[in-house]
C-alpha cells in the first residue's frame, strides 16, 4: 500500500477515536494527528510529482520535514520550493 494511504488510514482511525467520546485525548495527540495529516500531504504532493517525472530534492525534503514538524507553514514550504527553482 503506498504510504499516503496508509498515513490516510492513521489519520481516519485516530480521527474516528478521538470524536468518538470514548477516550480523552491531549494536545500531545492533537499534535500527532496534525503530523500524520501533514506527512500524507507531503506523500501525496511527492507521488503527484513523480507521476509527472519529477523527483525530490534533498533541500525540499528537509524543507518538508519542517513542514511536517510545525516548523513552517504550507505558504512558506511552497514560497520555498518555488525560491528553489526560480519560480518566485
Amino acid at each position: 500500500m503506498k504510504p499516503a494511504v496508509l498515513a490516510l488510514q492513521l489519520v481516519k482511525s485516530m480521527v474516528e477515536t478521538l470524536t468518538s467520546g470514548k477516550v480523552g485525548f491531549t494536545m500531545t495527540t492533537l499534535t500527532s494527528v496534525g503530523q500524520a495529516v501533514r506527512a500524507a500531504h507531503v506523500a501525496e504532493s511527492a507521488h503527484s510529482g513523480e507521476m509527472e517525472g519529477f523527483s525530490v530534492t534533498t533541500e525540499t525534503q528537509a524543507d518538508a520535514e519542517s513542514y511536517i514538524d510545525g516548523a513552517i507553514d504550507a505558504d512558506e514550504l511552497v514560497a520555498r520550493t518555488r525560491a528553489r527553482h526560480g519560480l518566485s
